[in-house]
């Protein structure tokens, strides 16, 4: 019984495991594989207060986790979105100029970028890139929020349930930590060994023969 109760419970870590590897590896398949980049493909939003109201009453919202502009009818509808280069998990601002156009500030926060260089993209609200260009963070500096709080709002969009999953890879891990500590607390050789010794009957112990004559 306690052998059974052992293995099951390895199994079970096992099953744990695979789990967590298997969403770690779609977490990094979804922000880099193609539905990143279709516009038609709503990315969970939540609750945001880096939102931008637009000239024509929409809404433009900036998700840093994946690096993309979605764009959301006034009644918080969504109808497209598109990707910024340079924005994924990096530190976007987002403003909207006199012009009505969108103008997206990436400071990259990855191993392959410096963090010195600041990405500065220029769109229409249709999504067309009408400019970029970078620059020194040293010599320009960083655009903040406070300094454009003109169409700066907060908004509530409804999101699934698995959206945590989705915008933080971290979950995953900890799926994967759970798995390895349940495997090692039940090794099943150890306790195969130690039931097989608690088995073994040992004989009495010999006493020695009388030599008083």
């Amino acid at each position: 019984m306690f052998r059974f109760l052992t293995i099951t419970i390895w199994i079970a870590s096992l099953c744990v495991l695979a789990v967590g590897i298997v969403g770690w590896l779609s977490h990094i398949w979804l922000h880099k594989g193609d539905l990143a980049h279709r516009r038609d493909v709503e990315w969970p939003v939540g609750h945001t207060s880096v939102a931008i109201a637009l000239p024509d009453g929409r809404y433009a919202v900036p998700l840093d986790y994946v690096g993309r502009i979605q764009i959301y009818s006034s009644n918080l509808q969504f109808q497209y979105g598109w990707r910024v280069p340079s924005g994924t998990r990096a530190m976007m601002t987002l403003v909207c100029r006199h012009d009505g156009r969108l103008e997206a500030f990436c400071r990259a926060t990855g191993l392959h970028h410096s963090s010195n260089y600041v990405y500065d993209y220029i769109y229409d609200t249709d999504g067309a890139l009408c400019s970029d260009r970078a620059y020194d963070v040293r010599t320009q500096g960083y655009p903040s929020l406070a300094d454009h709080p003109e169409n700066l709002v907060t908004l509530a969009i409804p999101q699934p349930w698995w959206s945590p999953f989705a915008k933080d890879a971290t979950y995953f891990w900890l799926v994967i930590i759970a798995g390895a500590l349940l495997g090692s607390a039940t090794n099943p050789k150890r306790n195969w060994r130690k039931t097989q010794c608690e088995d073994i009957v040992l004989a009495p112990p010999l006493t020695p023969p009388d030599l008083d004559p």
